[in-house]
């Protein structure tokens, strides 16, 4: 292991992580702050900063300055800690192998989340470490997890709406930098790494094959996939900022970012408490993330080749087909159950607990009111095919592509509608995407080898493949596939055990680790669609760290760590 040359690319992605803390200060200083939470515990440094210039506009307000300082210092920080590890450790290009690539890329992003979560600690937002870290960790690997509470923080008493909008920009900008990588990134734009480069490639990327490229080179094709994110993000940004209804022009674009952020990179942080279901009066708006969720749930590549000319690529890929197929499938079943059963509700709702009727019908009606009148629901109603299909193809393609986005609170859905749900979650999107979970591609892999087994016990002389359209899947690669899942099922075992020990209820313990392996944001119970993660014990959060970033980097990258021959020369 050339450790030298893991902290000295470690350095240059720092000091390139210190040039994207630069955004946010702008969005503190030009987009009006939310109301409430006016005053926020704060470090005494920067406490002294807004004393110093309190006579330029926006440092009179501590709020902004708090906000801003928290960046400055931060920006100082991570840049100095970049630029120290890159003169004092020379990079030999040469000397990378996949022992170092791993390195790079597992050490980084720990590296990454530790200076990117510095704002919110230091200014006070939250003064727990383990939070900050927890929500930065959320954010890089496309979570979209949270601990931001009132009752947790005090201090933002409106939760999520209360956070100055530089810590609010910057949390929805670690999903987008997160999303594509942005050790690819670095790749895309500094010089070369030579042949090492390809190495540090295939440790970020997703999918079980990793060794296809779109050029020869590594860094043409970093290139052309932060182009098309960028674009999709660009694209994304102006047709939200079309369709919200918003007076305030600046509001309304940091809206329509933050969103397209979360979104491209299938991470799922909203601006809003209420997260999409803020818009549950404009269709629109929903469905412009719709398209946008499913398309980032695609590979990026084919992506390019479409943009190519190449109008067959999408549809004659066989992940991308069944990827369409589950969405529809599951969309039409979800979306028919909630009519179905809002119809039903709406009709208990209206009767009365007579002396005839049993206790079980009682309980019915007390529930079926809850569920049409009470709470999160109150702006969401399914009594339109149209309507109903909406909110189902919102929450399935959100729960598919790991974005974590939600309309409203799935956990008072039908059983039926959360257990498809919860299958998805197992699912994820197509490699090469920036989505989670297990991955289309392996899925469909894992169902025809189950498919061949059964075969094989009926013709066991036959010669049987397993095939992907007319590709021929290679055995090493179903082998790997294979480990793959059994790995990734241990983790989620021995991960739930893990809270389970801390005392965490047994259904929160299964879905909030789930919901962080597979880079899924919100599960179901106290960590579901209106819940967060902030009860946890800090411990836990520790673990669910680890767990979101072992999804992100599908395992391998983060388990070789803990292997003592990766440090061996």
């Amino acid at each position: 292991m050339d450790i030298k040359s893991v902290l000295g690319i470690l350095g240059k992605l720092l000091m390139l992580l210190a040039f994207f803390m630069v955004a946010p200060i702008f969005a503190g200083i030009f987009v009006p702050n939310p109301s409430g939470a006016n005053e926020l515990p704060e470090f005494q440094i920067l406490a002294l900063l807004s004393e110093q210039f309190e006579s330029v506009d926006w440092m009179s307000d501590h709020r902004v300055a708090s906000d801003v300082g928290s960046f400055v210092l931060a920006f100082l920080l991570t840049f100095a800690a970049g630029l120290l590890l890159k003169t004092l450790f020379p990079v030999n290009a040469d000397s990378l192998t996949p022992r170092e690539g791993f390195a790079v890329v597992g050490l980084g992003w720990m590296f990454f989340t530790a200076f990117a979560c510095v704002p919110f600690w230091i200014s006070g937002v939250m003064p727990n470490f383990t939070d900050a870290y927890f929500e930065v960790m959320s954010g890089f690997t496309t979570t979209g997890s949270t601990v931001i509470d009132g009752r947790h923080l005090p201090h933002l008493a409106n939760a999520i709406e209360s956070l100055p909008h530089g810590l609010l920009f910057w949390r929805s900008m670690t999903h987008w930098l997160g999303g594509m990588g942005i050790i690819v990134l670095t790749l895309a734009i500094l010089p070369t790494l030579g042949a090492g480069g390809f190495q540090i490639f295939r440790a970020e990327v997703t999918g079980p094959s990793k060794t296809d490229k779109l050029t020869p080179r590594v860094k043409e094709s970093a290139k052309i996939l932060w182009g098309v994110y960028v674009a999709m993000t660009l694209l994304q940004t102006v047709l939200l900022c079309a369709a919200d209804r918003e007076p305030n022009i600046p509001k309304r674009i940091f809206d329509g970012f933050c969103h397209a952020f979360g979104t491209v990179a299938t991470g799922g942080f909203s601006t809003k408490n209420a997260s999409i279901g803020f818009y549950s009066d404009n269709l629109l708006y929903q469905w412009i993330i719709i398209v946008f969720m499913a398309a980032a749930g695609s590979s990026f590549a084919l992506w390019y080749l479409f943009l190519r000319g190449k109008m067959s690529a999408l549809l004659a890929n066989p992940e991308w087909r069944f990827y369409m197929l589950i969405i529809a499938l599951f969309s039409a079943v979800i979306a028919y159950d909630l009519y179905r059963s809002w119809n039903e509700a709406g009709e208990l709702a209206g009767m009365e607990a007579t002396d005839q009727a049993t206790s079980d019908d009682a309980q019915k009606i007390e529930a079926a009111r809850k569920w049409t009148t009470d709470g999160y629901e109150t702006d969401n109603d399914y009594d339109e095919p149209f309507h109903a299909a909406t909110y189902s193809t919102f929450q399935v393609v959100s729960i598919i592509t790991t974005t974590g986005y939600v309309t409203g609170d799935y956990d008072q859905w039908t059983a039926l509608a959360k257990f498809l749900l919860v299958m998805l979650m197992f699912v994820g999107g197509c490699a090469g995407s920036t989505g989670g979970g297990l991955k289309v591609v392996r899925v469909m892999v894992l169902l025809k080898l189950g498919v061949r087994e059964i075969k094989r016990l009926i013709h066991p002389r036959a010669v049987l493949r397993v095939r992907l359209g007319e590709t021929v899947v290679p055995e090493p690669l179903i082998a790997n596939i294979s480990a793959f899942f059994v790995l990734w099922m241990l983790v989620i075992v021995f991960s739930t055990v893990a809270l389970l020990i801390m005392q965490v209820p047994l259904t929160e313990s299964v879905m909030a680790v789930i919901a962080c392996v597979g880079n899924i944001g919100p599960g179901l119970g106290k960590v579901g669609a209106v819940g967060n993660f902030a009860f946890l014990p800090d411990l836990a959060k520790w673990v669910l760290s680890l767990c979101m970033l072992m999804g992100r980097l599908e395992l391998y990258s983060v388990l070789i760590l803990f292997m003592p021959s990766t440090w061996r020369k």
